[in-house]
């Protein structure tokens, strides 16, 4: 018997990709990827990102032109009106998504419990966005637990609208179980792949309990902000320009996502300022790594 292992080409990563053409091409493919960052508003992007003397209201406007999706951070603080969300519809393209998170009175104050009248209102006002929608993000907080919020999570996920896609993220290490993601996969909700470390341990992520729910990804590079950024007392980080090399974990995080080619309807890729120091310059290399051809190296096994 032949066994082909597949090692993609500058990164060192033996992997078992799935070749688009039954197994005679040497071109790996992605699935469809949207790459943005978390949030568009930050004054430290401000003569970096953006250019210097562009007026906040036109930064989403320039934002869109250059990714295709962006986590909206704002949202999780508050629900916004119907003239705010026509707002943000009218400065991107038909096919430009917006990702937001579920406002913190859901999640972390409530934690989902008794949450279904606050849930419909927030969708309801984030449904102004229309074909820009994309899938809405809950993040629960560390705090959150089973078996004490096992009923609330069955409560709110049968509550869900069918017609809206979610993402989950759980942050406590021992919510990664089989019995989890299946209760997730009932409901058609994503398992969200987050990655938290610190720069010493950069290539664990990709390679921690990150199963796969539903027909989507959504993938949070988020970073570790102590661990990054050890300041003075008083000073905050300026996250103008990267600080971190992550290089290798994004090369793993590229490989991860092509052994999920076949199967994946998109793959949402949100960067944070803490992974590198800038969230756009890690949005832009995944942007770049999904929208080429990667050439891989054959090796056969007697």
């Amino acid at each position: 018997a032949r066994i082909f292992l597949w090692t993609a080409a500058g990164f060192g990563v033996k992997v078992g990709l799935p070749m688009m053409d039954g197994g005679a091409s040497k071109t790996a493919y992605f699935p469809p990827v949207l790459a943005g960052t978390c949030g568009w508003s930050h004054d430290d992007w401000a003569g970096v990102f953006y250019p210097k003397g562009l007026p906040p209201a036109k930064w989403l406007a320039h934002y869109a032109a250059e990714f295709g999706a962006v986590e909206v951070d704002s949202t999780f603080y508050h629900v916004p009106g119907a003239e705010q969300v026509r707002h943000w519809r009218e400065q991107v393209p038909g096919d430009f998504r917006f990702c937001p998170r579920t406002p913190r009175e859901i999640t972390h104050e409530n934690r989902l419990h008794d949450c279904g009248r606050l849930m419909t209102d927030f969708l309801k006002a984030v449904s102004g966005l229309g074909e820009c929608l994309g899938p809405v993000l809950v993040q629960l907080p560390p705090g959150f637990t089973l078996p004490a919020h096992d009923r609330d999570l069955r409560d709110f996920l049968r509550g869900l609208p069918r017609d809206f896609q979610y993402a989950f993220e759980f942050r406590q290490p021992d919510l990664r179980r089989g019995g989890l993601v299946d209760l997730l996969g009932e409901h058609g909700a994503a398992w969200v792949w987050s990655d938290r470390h610190p720069p010493e341990t950069q290539k664990i992520a990709p390679f921690e309990f990150l199963p796969q729910s539903t027909s989507f990804l959504y993938v949070r590079l988020l970073g570790d902000a102590e661990a990054d950024y050890a300041l003075p007392p008083g000073e905050r980080p300026r996250y103008r320009i990267p600080t971190v090399d992550r290089d290798p974990a994004l090369g793993l995080w590229r490989t991860k996502l092509h052994l999920h080619t076949m199967g994946t309807t998109m793959a949402y890729v949100f960067s944070g300022n803490h992974f590198e120091g800038h969230a756009p310059a890690t949005a832009r290399k995944m942007d770049a790594i999904s929208r080429r051809k990667h050439p891989v190296h054959q090796m056969e096994l007697l």
